[in-house]
């Protein structure tokens, strides 16, 4: 399920809290410096955050594989004070899930809308970013999210149940335990945050600056995820698609988008000799 709506407080050029529509397409004109940028890395540091392997930061701003170089969080927050916090969430419109002690076949699915927002803040010294504060909605089910001791608590408001888990467990679909006294387990906030993470994973971030051509371009043996913010994968994801498919579709379609812009009529890629690289033909109009 698409991202519906984003929601940005005091990051960047954004200072009071505001939600943004995203779908079905929206598109930012305005000056430099006017907040444009904003919008996109806000999303592109959520989604990183959860879609960058083997981590439990908080959020990810900067990262040697991270799709965008943000700095500190003293350079992202607006107010530029460590005693302030940031705010990121997004809306991912409405999902299946299941209420009740598990998720079995046998509890009844409701479609509820769900939306995540988090509070970050930072260390001075460190600069380590945590969530102080957050909520999950899913659809009349709202779980509060605060800094704990032993790293987070979410608590159900209705069911006035506690359940704890680690801070690198907020933007994550790891399962949170239940409640030790209690009864009730944190289903549906489990799958709220489930589709959320889902919807950040299939966020691809395209930067505004393109990889300079190369005589040749390695596969590497596996098919990437995304093109890459400068597009520095998309030779290997069409040199995968040659020798996975014989229908080619997403070349015929390049060379189609090549021909309606003027810019050639055909695209071949091709394997140099018996090598694990490739070559592009761009073929002139």
């Amino acid at each position: 399920m698409p991202i519906h709506s984003i929601k940005i407080g005091n990051f960047k050029g954004i200072a009071d809290t505001v939600t943004i529509p995203i779908k079905p397409i929206t598109i930012f004109i305005g000056e430099n410096s006017s907040g444009k940028s904003t919008v996109l890395h806000a999303l592109a540091a959520l989604s990183q955050t959860v879609s960058l392997p083997n981590d439990t930061r908080a959020l990810i701003l900067d990262d040697e594989f991270a799709y965008v170089h943000l700095g500190r969080f003293i350079d992202v927050i607006h107010s530029r004070k460590y005693t302030d916090t940031m705010t990121l969430g997004v809306n991912v419109g409405k999902h299946q899930i299941r209420r009740g002690k598990d998720a079995s076949n046998d509890v009844e699915a409701v479609e509820v809308e769900i939306e995540g927002t988090y509070e970050f803040k930072s260390t001075k010294r460190t600069q380590d970013i945590s969530v102080s504060n957050g909520e999950v909605k899913a659809g009349d089910d709202i779980y509060k999210i605060r800094k704990s001791l032993a790293g987070i608590s979410v608590e159900n408001v209705a069911q006035k149940t506690i359940t704890r888990g680690t801070a690198g467990s907020v933007l994550r679909d790891r399962v949170l335990p239940p409640p030790r006294k209690h009864g009730f387990d944190f289903v549906a906030y489990n799958l709220a945050q489930r589709a959320i993470v889902q919807a950040l994973k299939n966020t691809f971030y395209l930067g505004p600056f393109r990889q300079s051509p190369r005589r040749s371009y390695p596969t590497r043996g596996a098919t990437p995820r995304q093109v890459g913010p400068e597009g520095e994968a998309t030779i290997p994801l069409l040199a995968n698609e040659v020798v996975q498919s014989k229908s080619r579709p997403h070349i015929h379609q390049i060379a189609a988008w090549l021909a309606a812009m003027k810019l050639g009529s055909k695209l071949e890629i091709s394997r140099v000799a018996a090598s694990d690289l490739f070559h592009k033909h761009p073929i002139a109009v």
